[in-house]
């Protein structure tokens, strides 16, 4: 039995037709890809998939959910043997920054699962343990913005989950995310899709490598149409399409060999006077820590350590990179720099001012030297363009 089917699907918005003559299937137990490049019709096929098209989109040909045509029909008036459950490119829009993880995930157990409050808020607690973050009790009594990026897209997967469909899309979960979490959240999908008594996956994604590590069946779209299909396998081997043969090729070239040689290069060529430039940014044992919500009242509140002590110095003419797992403590260290917020220990300085401490360690003058100085989020880009003429070098946060 397929979980789901299409059938020449055509999509229209307007006098513009997007997708046309779109035909495949995912089969209870598979892992299916929608590959091609951005505006190539994935995400446009997947909306209308989970019935999110525009007002004015026209849907021909035939959505077979579990057996259900639901072409054309939004999601709010599918029965609810059709539901389709959805895990989307920028978590942090997925999740309402409003409402704490708990609550957000106790509503689909108590309305999919009818679950009592006592029995959702345990079943919310193991869904988080099971996707793989630390302590489950502390995190889901915290807000979306206080998870980095991994967290909140393991945290909508626990979402799709919660939800018991037969069938799971997922848009690009992975883009945002740096290649070990990447890493983590491929293990959690694959660990939870297409099993015995898990949905079927349709995994959207612009990644040959990605692809590969996660499904064995792909389509290929590109300008709408599905111009290529079939097992990952005989598409690495042997593809028809010179379009699939070009994305192969760049998922080639994405690794990190084709750099190494032109790093090497750079470092050989680097200007031993430029050590002695004058300095742009120093950052001298700066570190972060914020305070986490009781787990009571009067209980006293916990701190968790977001950047521990790290030094840093960047010469005018630098070009540097922040390298890091997700919640390593990167956008930190940017937020310290860019006088967003006050460092707890340590020195910041940017052009020889001092943005911690001294004079603009209130919350008042920092704002002031965000409008003053290239320090600021705004004036920064401009100059800091200007300054990134020579040199380049990486630097990287860890816990």
């Amino acid at each position: 039995m397929h979980s789901l089917e299409v059938t020449d699907l055509r999509i229209s918005l307007g006098d513009q037709e997007i997708v046309r003559d779109v035909t495949f299937s995912v089969k209870q137990g598979q892992r299916v890809c929608l590959l091609g490049e951005s505006g190539s019709g994935k995400s446009m096929t997947a909306s209308a998939i989970l019935g999110h098209l525009p007002m004015n989109a026209r849907v021909e040909g035939s959505i077979l959910v579990d057996g259900i045509e639901v072409a054309g029909i939004p999601a709010p008036k599918r029965p609810e043997g059709a539901r389709v459950a959805m895990v989307f490119q920028d978590s942090a829009v997925a999740q309402n920054p409003l409402v704490r993880i708990q609550d957000q995930l106790m509503e689909p157990l108590r309305r999919h699962r009818k679950l009592s409050k006592r029995d959702a808020h345990s079943a919310a607690l193991e869904l988080v343990e099971s996707v793989g973050l630390p302590d489950p009790e502390a995190l889901i009594r915290r807000y979306s913005a206080e998870l980095s990026g991994g967290q909140r897209q393991r945290v909508c997967i626990a979402l799709a989950l919660a939800c018991t469909t037969g069938l799971m899309v997922a848009d690009e979960p992975t883009t945002a995310l740096d290649v070990v979490t990447q890493s983590k959240v491929l293990d959690v999908l694959e660990k939870y899709t297409a099993g015995e008594n898990t949905p079927a996956l349709l995994f959207i994604t612009h990644d040959f490598a990605v692809a590969s590590e996660l499904c064995s069946f792909a389509v290929v779209m590109k300008s709408g149409r599905a111009i290529e299909q079939g097992a990952l396998e005989t598409l690495f081997r042997s593809p028809e399409n010179p379009y699939t043969r070009k994305l192969i090729r760049a998922a080639a070239m994405a690794t990190i060999e084709p750099h190494l040689e032109r790093a090497a290069t750079l470092s050989a060529s680097a200007d031993p006077a430029k050590d002695e430039a004058t300095g742009f940014f120093e950052l001298r044992d700066v570190s972060k820590e914020y305070l986490l919500p009781r787990s009571a009242p009067f209980r006293p509140r916990k701190t968790k350590t977001a950047l521990r002590p790290v030094s840093l110095s960047i010469a005018a003419g630098e070009r540097v990179g922040i390298v890091g797992a997700s919640g390593s403590g990167k956008t930190t260290m940017l937020r310290l720099m860019l006088a967003l917020e006050a460092s707890n220990t340590g020195e910041v300085m940017c052009e020889g001012r001092p943005i911690f401490p001294g004079p603009v360690s209130s919350s008042s003058r920092r704002r002031e030297t965000r409008r003053s100085t290239t320090c600021g989020a705004v004036s920064l880009t401009s100059r800091w363009i200007r300054w990134c003429t020579r040199g380049s070098r990486t630097a990287s946060t860890t816990h």
